[in-house]
């Protein structure tokens, strides 16, 4: 029986659930082009670009400057801490993933470009008992030292929560993770 003092255990338990089913689910990695022979070994050095969003990006069905021109100004500011909050969230989950993956501040003779452009978003939405969850995704570009897009893949992630903000940065936070994983898979033994 559900009472006033176990609502809140339950309630954290459902969030807890959903993001762990999010996260456990394992988003993975869709190649639109690899290059062969593979030019990426274990010795690689890459340089992580600042994710930006895609030209034709997409919150929603809607443009971001549509999306936008219907939210409070309150909201706008909090999608401009959002977008910041991605970039963040992207490379923490690469550089956590990583492991033995050379990682260079600059770009530089023999140095590889990792170009991470998000494509769409989907807030999602946590009303009481109707939830759905928060998605994402991305084009991640490998680039060789010439700038020449050696492989690129396509990543889906989604996450539940209780914000659209929290939900979103976890999902940007994964895209970083699969992105890593998808490296060490190309530069692997």
């Amino acid at each position: 029986m559900l009472t006033l003092r176990t609502a809140p255990i339950v309630l954290a338990a459902l969030a807890v659930s959903s993001l762990v089913f999010a996260v456990g689910c394992g988003p993975k990695w869709v190649v639109v082009k690899q290059a062969s022979p593979n030019p990426m070994s274990a010795s690689t050095k890459f340089v992580v670009e600042k994710p930006t969003l895609d030209a034709n990006f997409r919150v929603g069905t809607k443009t971001e400057q549509e999306w936008m021109s219907t939210k409070k100004s309150e909201t706008q500011d909090k999608w401009e801490g959002d977008k910041v909050a991605f970039v963040e969230k992207f490379v923490e989950g690469f550089m956590a993933e990583k492991d033995s993956i050379v990682v260079e501040n600059a770009a530089g003779a023999g140095i590889f470009g990792i170009r991470t452009r998000i494509m769409h978003y989907e807030p999602g939405h946590y009303i009481g008992i109707s939830t759905a969850p928060s998605t994402m995704d991305a084009t991640i570009e490998f680039l060789d030292a010439n700038g020449t897009v050696a492989d690129e893949i396509r990543i889906h992630t989604k996450a539940g929560g209780f914000s659209a903000g929290t939900a979103g940065r976890e999902c940007a936070r994964q895209v970083g993770i699969v992105t890593a994983k998808y490296l060490k898979e190309r530069t692997g033994p």
